[in-house]
């Protein structure tokens, strides 16, 4: 018998995708576990995390350490560097960014219990381009 979805790619919901968030380098740092960890600032309103927020919200077992929120209430993206598509050498801070996230799902057994979440990696990062930048180089 034949399948009903032929042709269509198997569900993953160990991955999330989300493409062309709009973010600000922040800085690198290195934590007490000696990892390199890079912060941005989320440019794009919260709901563009929406499919990963809602994972949680349906999953309270679910931790979200990669983001979470200041009390300014900007939200912030917590990546190792790792798993950074380019050299943190070249990003630049207080710059804008347009990134592709793969949010990933992890488990872990550990001494007390299940411990769900998710890690982001960024397979691709592009500095965006000011729209409103003047051409210094015009001779008119």
């Amino acid at each position: 018998m034949a399948s009903k979805n032929r042709g269509r790619p198997t569900k993953n919901n160990n991955n999330i995708l989300i493409n062309d968030i709009s973010v600000e380098y922040l800085s690198t740092k290195t934590d007490k576990f000696d990892n390199t960890i890079v912060y941005f600032k989320l440019l794009d309103a919260k709901s563009k995390l929406k499919p990963v927020i809602d994972t949680q919200v349906n999953d309270k077992d679910i931790k979200l350490s990669c983001i979470w929120t200041t009390d300014t209430q900007d939200i912030i993206l917590k990546i190792k560097e790792k798993w950074i598509n380019t050299s943190t050498d070249d990003l630049q801070p207080l710059t804008n960014y347009t990134v592709n996230a793969d949010f990933t799902a992890y488990s872990l057994d550990t001494d007390t219990g299940n411990m769900k979440g998710y890690y982001i990696k960024i397979p691709k990062i592009k500095k965006k381009k000011m729209d409103n930048m003047l051409d210094v180089n015009d001779d008119n």
